[in-house]
């Protein structure tokens, strides 16, 4: 008869043998590009792409999964079916940051005259999430109103790793 040390010792043993090909598999998968699949002058910085000046974006960038929603249905007939948008609004960006399961950054101590002002995810019909944002106004006198001066925005499925080109490029060629 087997007491309790002796099963968790062999259901232990048992697991580990079992999970040790997946951990493998996953290993194997997940190995970064090596220097020569990249373009020259390219390099890989913590889950960033950055391209020089006049790069295209080479194959190892791994596309999004999920294109983005339809926000207002223009182009529907024409380039095929996309879901439409949906979007929740909070009152609060810690009530955002649990509605999302990814994190969420937002400025802990506002400025003087800087106020919270939206909070809100945009999914998809089926219930994906696509991204989520924060945003904070500021007082603008010239107007005598409140304008968008910060903003974060937060996309789970996005480009791996992600392409960044330079300033003076306005936009990588695919």
């Amino acid at each position: 008869m087997w007491n309790r040390r002796q099963f968790i010792k062999v259901m232990g043993a048992l697991g580990g043998a079992i999970m040790t090909p997946f951990q493998w598999l996953g290993r194997a998968q997940a190995s970064p590009p090596t220097d020569d699949s990249l373009p020259p002058g390219a390099e890989l910085y913590e889950g960033f792409l950055l391209l020089p000046e006049g790069a295209s974006v080479p194959k190892i960038v791994k596309a999004p999964r999920l294109q983005p929603p339809n926000m207002c249905g223009v182009g529907v007939k024409s380039a095929g079916y996309r879901p439409y948008a949906v979007t929740k609004f909070f009152s609060t960006p810690e009530i955002l940051a649990h509605a999302v399961d990814f994190p969420m950054y937002a400025l802990d101590a506002l400025p003087e005259k800087l106020r919270h002002a939206s909070a809100f995810v945009v999914s998809h019909e089926t219930g994906e999430i696509y991204g989520a944002s924060l945003g904070y106004d500021a007082f603008n006198p010239e107007i005598d109103g409140w304008v968008c001066n910060v903003s974060f925005w937060a996309q789970p499925d996005f480009p791996k790793p992600f392409p960044l080109g330079p300033a003076s490029q306005r936009s990588l060629k695919v």
